[in-house]
């Protein structure tokens, strides 16, 4: 029986690790079997062995395989090893890994490296620009619960980004999960389909 933890808002928060990242699992193996194109992951391990990386990586990996489409990381440490002939790992700073990044087409990005604004805005410009119609990307950390998470800087202030992208509605749904992704949010921005005329003003 999972254990519960006390906070404000809708209910308890569950701390049960199983379902940390459980919307994003359920949702990145959908999207490719209508969206298809390479995934991208920007942030991807705390450290150099199987037990530091992240489950987030752990999804895409086993659903970019499962899609055969190309995945991609990038992170400031080296990324734990993936056996998986399409995935590509960039060590360097997201906007350094912005500057050679060629692909297009894409069909899921996740953000959740530098989670200051001025950064997690270029990388959301710089992916959305190169994502499919119907595509999604994914940012984490958009919900902090606490100001001490802002003071410490482990959300810093990536949730003016979802701020802003919320009043940016003609061509993208927007919507964050409150309750999920450590408790600290998880913002979903699908692509809108704006040739269809039920989307025009």
């Amino acid at each position: 029986m999972p254990k519960f933890k006390g906070g404000t808002g809708i209910k308890p928060f569950l701390v049960d690790p199983a379902e940390k990242w459980c919307v994003l699992e359920s949702l990145v193996g959908i999207i490719p079997r209508y969206v298809s194109g390479p995934i991208v992951e920007i942030g991807c391990t705390y450290g150099d062995s199987m037990y530091h990386r992240r489950k987030s990586t752990n999804i895409f990996a086993e659903k970019a395989m499962a899609a055969g489409v190309p995945f991609y990381t990038c992170d400031i440490k080296f990324q734990v090893e993936i056996d998986y002939v399409k995935h590509t790992h960039f060590m360097g700073t997201s906007l350094d890994f912005i500057k050679q990044f060629d692909q297009t087409g894409l069909s899921i990005v996740f953000l959740d490296g530098c989670h200051a604004y001025d950064v997690v805005m270029e990388e959301f410009n710089f992916f959305y620009a190169r994502l499919k119609t119907g595509g999604m990307i994914f940012l984490h950390d958009t919900n902090p619960k606490r100001e001490a998470l802002l003071a410490h800087g482990s959300c810093s202030d990536s949730y003016r980004v979802r701020q802003e992208l919320e009043t940016r509605r003609e061509d993208m749904e927007v919507f964050t999960w409150p309750y999920t992704a450590g408790n600290v949010g998880l913002t979903m921005v699908l692509k809108k389909e704006t040739d269809r005329p039920y989307y025009l003003k």
